[in-house]
């Protein structure tokens, strides 16, 4: 499953979807609509940062992100990526990083956190 709230980058995720031959349905959704499709799984994401966001905005997207996964998805794995460990820590005060590599040409950490 995929889900953003913005049509052209869902655009987007399908063309690579279909090029890498993978079958994901995907839903155009605010973060602080989402919720499980299941009782237990993984939340995998790149939540947006920098350019796409606007200058500022970032803290309140991975908060709301953060929000999300505490409300509803209690049980669940999360993998994310995010710029800084403040920005991390928005989103889960639990997260930890487990590397950091380049993404687009930003330094990024992927975190891991347990929601309970």
């Amino acid at each position: 499953l995929g889900a953003d709230r913005d049509g052209r980058v869902l655009a987007a995720a399908l063309a690579n979807a279909e090029r890498a031959g993978v079958d994901v349905k995907f839903s155009r959704v605010d973060v602080a609509d989402l919720g499980p499709p299941g009782p237990l799984g993984l939340v995998v994401t790149n939540p947006p940062y920098g350019k796409r966001l606007g200058e500022g905005s970032e803290g309140r997207a991975y908060q709301a992100f953060g929000e999300t996964l505490r409300g509803r998805f209690e049980g669940w794995r999360a993998l994310f990526l995010a710029p800084t460990p403040e920005l991390a820590s928005r989103a889960h005060r639990d997260a930890r990083r487990l590397r950091t590599f380049t993404n687009g040409g930003v330094k990024v950490g992927m975190y891991a956190l347990e929601i309970s």
